[in-house]
C-alpha cells in the first residue's frame, strides 16, 4: 500500500507541529485542539459525470422492494436518489409518480401524479433511441398499474364520504375525487387502445391486453354512476337530497354512453351498471315518510312516475308542480310526527294498487323523461 504524504503545520495559536494527511483539508492541534487548515490541500472544482454508477442500480433494487413491500413512502424516497444522480431514469420517472399516488391523501389527492409519471417516462423511453425496451409491453403494465391505483382511490375517496356524508361538503369533495380518478382511468384506456398486439399479457398479473381494457372501461363507468348518484345529508335545513347541477352531469352522462358502447363491442353480454341520468327525480314526500328514495314502495312509485305519469300531458304537469311545491313541505313539515300519520295511509293504498297492476317493487334505475 502506497504510503500517505503528511503536512507539517505549525499551530497558528500555540506554536505546536501539527502533521496532516494530504488529502485531509482540516486537522486540529493535539496541544491545544485549535483547528489547523491545510494549506496546500487543493480541492478540485467541476461537474463529475458518472458512468454506470452501480449506485442508480443498487437504489433501484431496493426501491423495488419497498414498493413490494408497499412502503410506498421509503421507496419514493430511493426512486428520487435515483433522478438525482440520473434525472432520464425512465423507470424512476415513472415509479415515482405511482408512489406519490400510493401515498395521497385526503387533503392532497395526487390521483394525477401516477398520470404525469407515466407520460414523462413514455416521454423519455420515446426521445432516447438507444433504450433497447418493449414500449408496448410497458403501455400495458402502466396500464394495469394505473388502473389498480384507480380502484384503490375510488373506494378511498367513497368511503370517506360515506362515513362523513352528513357532512355538508362532503358529496362535492367525494365528486371531485371521483372525477380524478376517472381521468387517470381514461388515460389508461388510451394507453390499452394504442396497443396494436391483441396477444399481449401484462407481465404483473398476466391479464391480457382485452381483459385489462374491460377494466379501464368499467373504472370509468363505476366513476361516471358514482358522480350521477343522487346523494344525501343528514341534518341540512333543508330536504336532505343534493345533485350535481345538469351542465355537469351531462357531461359524464356522455362519457357513461361513450364506453358502455366500447363495451358492447368488446362483450355484447356484458351487464352495465345504470346511470342517473338526471337529478330533478327526487320523490320528495313518499321518500320522506318511507325513510329512502332506495326502499320497495318508493321503487314502485318512481316506476309509475315513469312509466306512466311522465308519458301523459297531465301527469307531466303534475310532476311539475309536485316538484315544485313538496320539497317545501317537507322542509316545513317533513320532521312533524303527525306528517308521516297523514301520508303513509295514503301511500301504502296507493303503492298497493300499483302492485297489483304489475308494477314491481324491486331495485329501480330511474329513466329520463
Amino acid at each position: 500500500m502506497a504510503k500517505t504524504a503528511l503536512e507539517a503545520l505549525q499551530c497558528p495559536k500555540c506554536g505546536g507541529a501539527v502533521e496532516l494527511d494530504s488529502n485531509q483539508e482540516y486537522g486540529f492541534c493535539k496541544y491545544c485542539g485549535t483547528k489547523v487548515q491545510n494549506t496546500n490541500f487543493k480541492k478540485i472544482k467541476g461537474e463529475v459525470k458518472i458512468i454506470g454508477n452501480p449506485t442508480v442500480e443498487n437504489f433501484i433494487k431496493l426501491a423495488k422492494r419497498d414498493y413490494d413491500d408497499e412502503n410506498y413512502n421509503e421507496a419514493l424516497e430511493k426512486y428520487n436518489k435515483v433522478l438525482d444522480i440520473e434525472p432520464d431514469n425512465w423507470e424512476a420517472v415513472y415509479k415515482r409518480g405511482v408512489c406519490i399516488t400510493k401515498t395521497t391523501t385526503l387533503g392532497a389527492f395526487r390521483m394525477d401524479d401516477i398520470v404525469k409519471g407515466s407520460k414523462n417516462a413514455l416521454k423519455i423511453i420515446e426521445e432516447n433511441k438507444e433504450l433497447k425496451v418493449n414500449i408496448n409491453q410497458i403501455k400495458l403494465d402502466m396500464a394495469y398499474d394505473i388502473l389498480m391505483s384507480c380502484y384503490e382511490m375510488f373506494r378511498f375517496a367513497l368511503n370517506h364520504y360515506n362515513e362523513f356524508w352528513e357532512l355538508e361538503n362532503s358529496a362535492s369533495e367525494m365528486w371531485n375525487r371521483e372525477a380524478a380518478v376517472l381521468n387517470a382511468a381514461e388515460y389508461a384506456a388510451t394507453l390499452i387502445e394504442g396497443i396494436p398486439d391483441d396477444k399481449i399479457k401484462t407481465t404483473i398479473s398476466g391479464e391480457t391486453k382485452k381483459d385489462v381494457l374491460l377494466s379501464a372501461y368499467d373504472a370509468i363507468i363505476l366513476c361516471c354512476v358514482t358522480i350521477c348518484q343522487t346523494r344525501s345529508y343528514k341534518d341540512l335545513n333543508s330536504y336532505p337530497k343534493t345533485w350535481i347541477k345538469d351542465e355537469y352531469r351531462n357531461n359524464y352522462v356522455q362519457i357513461y354512453d361513450k364506453y358502455s358502447t366500447k363495451i358492447k363491442e368488446i362483450d355484447p353480454n356484458k351487464e352495465i351498471k345504470k346511470i342517473q341520468r338526471t337529478g330533478n327525480q327526487g320523490c320528495y314526500i313518499a321518500t320522506c315518510v318511507y325513510g329512502s328514495y332506495d326502499c320497495p314502495e318508493v321503487w314502485t312509485l318512481r316506476r309509475f312516475r315513469d312509466n306512466d305519469l311522465a308519458k301523459k300531458w297531465y301527469g307531466k304537469l303534475f310532476i311539475h308542480i309536485y316538484y315544485s311545491i313538496s320539497p317545501t313541505i317537507v322542509k316545513l313539515f317533513g320532521k312533524s310526527k303527525w306528517f308521516k300519520s297523514i301520508f303513509r295511509p295514503s301511500l301504502d293504498k296507493l303503492v298497493k294498487r300499483l302492485k297489483e297492476q304489475g308494477y314491481e317493487s324491486s331495485p329501480y334505475d330511474d329513466q329520463s323523461w
